[in-house]
């Protein structure tokens, strides 16, 4: 599934050790909701009014240890330098470690 304009929805497209990653999405705004461990109340989300040419929104949740980027379609094979650093989780979500852990390290 790719990231695109329009629909009402909440889509899941990640998991990363205990977080779970999440695309809300509307007809004006686009939001990565990042659910932290076990309770579906330990949550946050960041939004965008627009998907532009790359980097939609970057986000994170108490309790888990970085940070995670929604990203449109292709971002890391158009722009590579941009995504040095980051791990790509799902086509549209990248995470980068606070503390320089793999997911792989993290359970993921």
């Amino acid at each position: 599934m790719s990231l695109q304009e329009g629909g009402d929805e909440v889509r899941y497209l990640a998991t990363n050790g205990t977080a779970r990653y999440y695309v809300s999405r509307s007809s004006t705004t686009h939001c990565l909701v990042v659910v932290a461990g076990d309770e579906d109340d330990n949550w946050s989300a960041g939004c965008s009014g627009g998907l532009g040419q790359g980097l939609v929104v970057t986000g994170n949740a108490p309790g888990v240890p970085g940070t995670a980027a929604l990203v449109v379609d292709g971002y890391t094979e158009r722009n590579p330098e941009a995504a040095e650093g980051w791990e790509q989780l799902h086509e549209n979500v990248l995470y980068r470690n606070a503390l320089g852990l793999t997911a792989g390290q993290l359970g993921g």
